[in-house]
């Protein structure tokens, strides 16, 4: 694994610090073994494949990586494939502006160039694929369509230079409605809401198959996402081998803080490290907390063995109001931080990551 490789080097270069070869030719051999570690640059527009699964409904003939095809109700089991989309390198990072007309500027918009239709068979056979040895699976948060979803997940792949296989599991989040707001925002929640608790079943029946290929597996949720998420590792935490997941990552979660606190013991037993990125500036959480009657995970408690990181100075909304301060997972500081926890470095080793004083909501802050 490249990573054992990785670490293996740094050991042997350690311990032949007093015996040749020394100074220049020590640091040649860790820099070829740094730079093998990112065979792809990402440094022009390229296409970036996602393997989806989604338990979303179907309409009509599915070929096509398209909201059209995958709706925003619930299917009746699991759809698999792989798009590949076409990255921008011209746009800030984090950024997601996307342009249905195939002549439009490749190098400022998404497009999806390709689509490959997969079954559980396929999906399983291309997971079990010598290299890459590590697979991030990604699942999105409320209001998000098939669509944004893959892109979302290219985005976070593509900027974060991440070289494993990149799972999305898309479940059915989104409104009928194009715009939404007031009652029309409230009913979108809740029905997306009961989605998400129709979606553990399938979010472990997929976490069952990757952990077979016995690879290493990161998990990154977003906001409702981890309403999916949460319950369905606490109740695969006694059936999956402990430490299935090496980097569970949480970013705003909308779930409720007692319930984590409550499924944390099984959470840990899963999870061989968990992040939790939050911020009390995060205003589609205090609105989480008032429809929900409880306190949100997302807007920051600091709990044993959990790396809670305060994000509220890298997007903290202007005077308050300027914002929701909820999609910051998608942006140039946390895809900076969570590329290095994904190469193994603790939190107090990696950049612009400060130790919170007084420690009582987070342990750590992330410097703008």
């Amino acid at each position: 694994m490249l990573r054992s490789r990785f670490l293996m080097i740094l050991t042997l270069i350690t311990l032949s610090a007093c015996q040749t070869p020394k100074g220049s030719e020590r640091y040649e051999v860790l820099r070829q073994e740094l730079n093998a570690r990112f065979p792809v640059s990402y440094i022009e527009t390229q296409p970036y494949n996602v393997i989806y699964v989604t338990n979303r409904s179907t309409q009509g003939a599915v070929g096509a990586c398209s909201n059209a095809v995958y709706g925003v109700g619930k299917g009746t089991d699991l759809r698999y494939g792989m798009c590949r989309v076409q990255v921008p390198i011209n746009r800030p990072v984090g950024s997601l502006s996307s342009g249905n007309d195939p002549n439009s500027d490749s190098q400022i918009n998404f497009q999806m160039a390709q689509h490959e239709s997969l079954n559980a068979d396929s999906f399983a056979m291309a997971l079990k694929s010598p290299e890459p040895d590590e697979i991030l699976v990604f699942v999105h948060g409320f209001n998000v369509r098939f669509e944004e979803a893959v892109y979302r997940a290219a985005q976070i792949g593509f900027d974060g230079k991440y070289q494993g296989q990149l799972v999305l599991f898309s479940w059915p989040a989104g409104a009928v409605q194009r715009l939404i707001e007031g009652p029309y925002l409230l009913r979108t929640y809740q029905e997306n809401k009961k989605n998400a608790a129709a979606s553990i079943e399938p979010f472990q029946q997929l976490l069952t198959t990757i952990a077979a290929t016995g690879k290493r597996i990161h998990v990154v949720v977003h906001s409702m996402g981890h309403q999916v998420v949460l319950p369905a590792l606490a109740q695969l935490a006694d059936s999956l081998p402990e430490g299935t997941i090496q980097e569970l990552i949480l970013n705003a979660p909308d779930f409720s803080t007692q319930d984590f606190r409550s499924l944390l013991p099984a959470v840990r037993k899963i999870a061989v490290r968990t992040t939790v990125y939050c911020s009390p500036n995060d205003n589609a959480l205090a609105a989480s907390t008032r429809v929900n009657g409880n306190a949100r995970l997302g807007s920051c408690t600091m709990m044993e063995g959990v790396d809670t990181i305060d994000v509220s100075e890298v997007d903290r909304p202007v005077l308050g109001v300027g914002g929701l301060g909820h999609g910051y997972y998608a942006g140039r500081p946390i895809i900076g931080d969570v590329s290095q926890l994904l190469l193994g470095m603790d939190a107090p080793r990696r950049m612009f990551i400060k130790r919170t004083v007084p420690a009582v909501n987070s342990n750590y802050m992330l410097r703008p």
